[in-house]
């Protein structure tokens, strides 16, 4: 604990001997948390349709002062109905308050006490709430940057010590100060609300607010451990740009023991007809809209070949356009779909892995219209070249630098898959994709023709590129892979290197005998 909040709980102990208990102000009671988990698991069994829980507040915030009231959020997906009747909370012994936030229709107010002893804050929010989001990014700024808390504890005791008789203009000039605990200036000065702090918020390459809130370290640590068993997965692909996106699609689908691909999404690109391009022959040039459509259609051809006719129904349209700018998503059915999804991985344990093989554009736009997701994936991108070298970007990266940016700027559990130095190494041949691929189902087949047919850079081998984000999912070991400060994607497009930022985890070599062979091995039997 530093200095200065060791003198705010000093000032703290004066407070309280003072006399004036209508504003009481406590050290931190390692207790809290504990009352907390209790209460957690009574609403749910009270409560249906309960769809998280949360501690929010001063008292879930190690080592700070606070008013010795547990302010606990209930995620409810029937607030009008709870609205309507409230009894199944005032059996726990809550208080409803309906006049609190009567001009908030998704926000209910209960309160419970012991004898004439404030105990419980209960606010109930409806799912679709921002409400929930702002108050769990203000609780984990404050547990991820020490000094912040600092000054909010002492603004807290200031507001206690000015207001000492009346616990709601505390509360209204608190809600004024949250902005200030994000360090603008002064913490007496009073802030904007948190709000307008939290507009910033969504700007993700401002990675000092970003980074920090959404997680602390040491559970994008966790986040970011290899995979074990199996594991949810999306895919997010320009199947129509090259063929690799194809085998990459197939070899998912062909890996039920590892993984569970529960929508497919279609990612843009672009090619520019070259300078020597006939007008006569204007298909060569292709939008990000066109791009797209075109992958939608070839992720569908993909799977009627796999028999897959379960899935179609979840493969959906992304973006149509790159991102305009660093803060601003394009929206579309994928991201809106991985939003969804996101949100119902509720667990650490269960995180939705985000398979990224073409330009970021949906996961990052996904990302930008909720950032509370990234609590809730592990993006896995295809895209870059390694750290170490020169230059950072290749076709993926480049496409849509700022979604790029997005992904290594936003603090998101990211495994980085680079390109050259890396999956380069997933070369195959056309007499080995006869041999060991052609016969072998209907997909095959497809895999074979698309294969034979495809303007080869190389008239011996092709890259099967986008097999390496896969590969890492279903045998980690085949993809060594190091812990390391996330890069900055320069405007030149080449890296940066910032020791302080967060981490991530970067595939540095691969196995490449040992996926290849896995992958032909899982096709259907001739």
């Amino acid at each position: 604990m530093s200095a200065g909040l060791d003198a705010t709980l000093s000032e703290t102990s004066r407070l309280t001997l003072a006399g004036h208990p209508a504003v009481e102000m406590a050290a931190y009671d390692p207790t809290w948390p504990e009352r907390f988990h209790d209460e957690r698991g009574r609403l749910p069994k009270a409560l249906p349709g309960v769809v998280d829980v949360h501690h929010i507040g001063s008292t879930s915030v190690p080592g700070l002062v606070a008013k010795p009231i547990l302010d606990i959020i209930v995620v409810l997906s029937d607030v009008a109905g709870l609205a309507k009747d409230p009894t199944a909370v005032a059996a726990l012994g809550y208080e409803f308050r309906p006049a609190v936030f009567d001009d908030d229709p998704d926000h209910l107010f209960f309160v419970k006490n012991a004898g004439h002893q404030r105990t419980h804050h209960l606010h109930v929010f409806a799912a679709s709430s921002p409400d929930t989001f702002d108050n769990l990014i203000f609780r984990d700024y404050l547990c991820a940057v020490q000094d912040a808390a600092t000054r909010y504890a002492l603004v807290k005791t200031s507001l206690a010590r000015r207001h000492p008789d009346s616990r709601v203009e505390v509360r209204r000039s608190q809600s004024r100060l949250h902005g200030a605990a994000h360090g603008g200036g002064s913490p007496l000065a009073m802030a904007p609300r948190v709000e307008a702090a939290h507009g910033q918020l969504r700007l993700c390459h401002h990675e000092e607010v970003m980074a920090p809130l959404l997680l602390t370290e040491a559970r994008r640590v966790q986040r970011l451990e290899p995979p074990r068993g199996q594991v949810r997965v999306v895919v997010d692909t320009d199947a129509a740009n090259e063929i690799d996106d194809q085998f990459a699609l197939a070899y998912a689908m062909l890996c039920p023991d590892r993984l569970t691909v529960e929508a497919v999404y279609a990612a843009p690109f672009q090619r520019l007809a070259p300078p020597t391009a006939s007008p006569g022959r204007p298909w060569y040039a292709v939008s990000p809209a066109e791009g797209m459509t075109q992958s939608h259609a070839e992720i569908l051809r993909v799977l009627e070949a796999l028999g897959s006719a379960d899935l179609v129904d979840r493969v959906h349209q992304g973006s149509e356009a790159w991102l305009p700018a660093a803060d601003t998503p394009v929206p579309s059915a994928a991201a809106e779909d991985l939003i969804a999804r996101a949100r119902q991985s509720g667990s650490d344990s269960d995180p939705l892995y985000v398979v990224t093989l073409g330009a970021p554009t949906n996961i990052a736009s996904a990302l930008l219209t909720a950032p509370d997701i990234a609590t809730r994936v592990v993006v896995v991108w295809l895209g870059g070249n390694g750290s170490w070298w020169t230059p950072g970007a290749e076709y993926n990266a480049a496409q849509d630098p700022h979604a790029s940016r997005v992904l290594l700027d936003s603090g998101v559990p990211l495994v980085h898959v680079p390109c050259y130095q890396v999956t380069e190494k997933l070369r195959t041949t056309h007499e080995e994709v006869e041999r060991r691929v052609r016969g072998h189902g209907a997909i095959g087949d497809y895999l074979a023709d698309i294969y034979r047919d495809f303007d080869h850079f190389s008239p011996r081998m092709k890259e099967l590129w986008d097999l390496g984000p896969l590969a890492w999912l279903v045998q980690p070991t085949w993809c060594p892979s190091v812990l390391t400060s996330s890069p900055v994607l320069h405007q030149d497009l080449n890296w940066g290197h910032e020791p302080s930022r967060h981490l991530i985890r970067e595939i540095r070599d691969i196995d490449a005998d040992a996926v290849l062979n896995d992958f032909f091995t899982r096709l259907p039997a001739r």
